[in-house]
């Protein structure tokens, strides 16, 4: 393929999107630097693609310097692999639901892998790091007026660290979820920028999932009920929120189904898609749609 200078572009652009995640602009660069190294690695071969990849964390170095370029390249080293695995799916041909769930599982996997490490080496307790961390925000503001705390903080401080800890599946779960489909947007147009059409997903409103979904969650919702330990008790616990996730995006199909049908502006179901994502009991607007035939009645 004859992408001219383009590539040395996208090098640029990743060097400087590196660089951003150690600055201010963080929140927004990280976003940009998986579908960088997904456009560089599906449109070079594989030795090319490395060299230009090294030669954009190279500048990212150079510009921070080794105390923010060793962690900007440890934020670049974290995309390679999901990157790879969703370049290599386009290269292929395939669809872009086999690409995006590719990514998904990938980024999912690393996540978890990159805990396991932390927990491991460390001997990091998520639980325990948090309630240290409240503890000694809550000392040094009671440091000034001790009137200001609670009597019960510490309780309060344990409940929340477990909470939090509770919450983990759910958060890595949505953090790849996010991660893959931004990366499935802006690199899709990035190659179409560079001369390679990839497919582009169905549209959202278009989006269902199997009804008997709503069985395997129905049956390990009543299996979380019992106390299980071991592998199956693992199994149930990650089980329930990789489906609640998937009733979310249902839900969010759901919003944008019937923003379609009532020729609603573009902008609501948007706007309507963000409570949904945010607050978890918006998953049964998508398990109802599963089981039951809910849009055929938003049809005329």
């Amino acid at each position: 393929m004859n992408t001219g200078g383009k590539p040395l572009l996208l090098v640029a652009a990743l060097a400087l999107a590196l660089a951003g995640t150690m600055t201010f602009a963080g929140a927004v660069t990280l976003w940009l630097v998986m579908p960088l190294i997904t456009a560089l690695i599906a449109l070079l071969n594989p030795v090319a693609a490395a060299l230009h990849i090294a030669l954009g964390f190279a500048g990212a170095f150079f510009l921070l310097g080794k105390t923010g370029g060793l962690p900007a390249l440890y934020t670049g080293a974290f995309f390679l692999v999901p990157a790879a695995v969703m370049a290599l799916f386009y290269r292929r041909g395939a669809n872009a639901r086999t690409a995006v769930v590719a990514c998904f599982l990938t980024v999912l996997a690393v996540l978890l892998l990159q805990l396991a490490l932390v927990q491991a080496v460390f001997r990091f307790d998520p639980s325990a790091g948090i309630r240290e961390y409240l503890e000694r925000t809550a000392a040094q503001l009671g440091s000034g007026d001790p009137a200001m705390l609670p009597g019960n903080w510490e309780d309060a401080a344990r409940e929340i660290a477990e909470g939090t800890v509770a919450m983990l599946p759910a958060l890595l779960l949505f953090a790849a979820f996010a991660l893959t489909v931004v990366n499935q947007y802006l690199g899709r147009r990035i190659l179409a920028w560079a001369g390679m059409s990839v497919p582009g997903l169905p549209p959202i409103r278009t989006w269902r999932l199997p009804r008997h979904l709503v069985f395997i969650y129905l049956i390990a919702l009543i299996v979380g009920l019992f106390p299980l330990e071991g592998f199956l008790g693992g199994a149930v616990n990650n089980l329930l929120p990789l489906l609640r996730l998937a009733f979310t995006v249902q839900a969010v199909g759901f919003l944008f189904f019937v923003a379609d049908a009532r020729r609603w502006p573009r902008v609501v179901p948007v706007l309507l898609s963000a409570p949904v994502l945010l607050f978890p009991p918006f998953y049964l607007v998508g398990l109802l749609d599963t089981a039951f035939p809910l849009r055929k009645y938003f049809v005329k």
